[in-house]
């Protein structure tokens, strides 16, 4: 489905301005608020279509402006700032972090900016171990017994 640039340039300004100033991965509910009653003046098709719209565009520019973490490990919070550091080095934006757990890495972190994921955590390792055996019998893989 084709978007009218116009409609995509809209919902994109109003993305950027729903965050909150002070923290880049935080939005600010009263922004938000502001820009759902501006979408709301709209008829009820267009109203839809940016509604829509502004979603994906919160999304990418959440994803331009901060690098996500997943870790299973003894990792701390100095730490994801000299990795946020590092990526803020190579981008030449202020860049913020989010850090959350997952206990099914097993252990290591797996870093998310924009489209690009880097991964070095002992699940995936052993995801593409697996894959790399190639399947010759059942003597190698007991779960197939």
């Amino acid at each position: 489905m084709r978007t009218k640039r116009s409609r995509r340039k809209i919902a994109d300004l109003l993305a950027e301005h729903s965050w909150d100033p002070l923290q880049a991965e935080k939005l600010s509910a009263e922004r938000v608020e502001a820009v759902l009653s501006v979408i709301g003046e709209y008829p009820l098709v267009e109203a839809s279509r940016l509604r829509h719209l502004y979603g994906h565009a919160l999304e990418a520019f959440f994803r331009r402006r901060c690098v996500e973490i997943e870790y299973c490990g003894p990792y701390t919070a100095p730490f994801f700032e000299r990795l946020r550091d590092r990526f803020q080095e190579r981008v030449g934006l202020p860049l913020s972090y989010v850090a959350r757990e997952n206990p099914q890495l097993l252990s290591g972190l797996r870093v998310r900016y924009g489209d690009h994921i880097w991964s070095r955590n002992v699940r995936d390792n052993l995801d593409a171990f697996r894959r790399a055996i190639p399947l010759r019998g059942s003597e190698f893989h007991p779960e197939m017994q």
